[in-house]
């Protein structure tokens, strides 16, 4: 992000199941390189690309 780092930048990111149904976030948290985003769900766990909000993988029942 070349973006001045004091610049919040704020995009939707759908959490969805594996029936499609769009979930709000538990959790979120960001890589040490700020390069990926964690988001949880429940049991549901979504790394994401900080830069461009695309669902980069995907682990339902992450833990009990």
């Amino acid at each position: 992000m070349d973006e001045d780092p004091k610049t919040l930048k704020v995009f939707p990111i759908p959490l969805r199941d594996s029936t499609d149904t769009a979930l709000h976030y538990d959790r979120l948290s960001i890589s040490p390189d700020g390069k990926i985003l964690a988001a949880t769900h429940g049991s549901t766990l979504q790394w994401l690309s900080a830069e461009t909000g695309k669902v980069l993988d995907t682990a339902e029942k992450a833990h009990d």
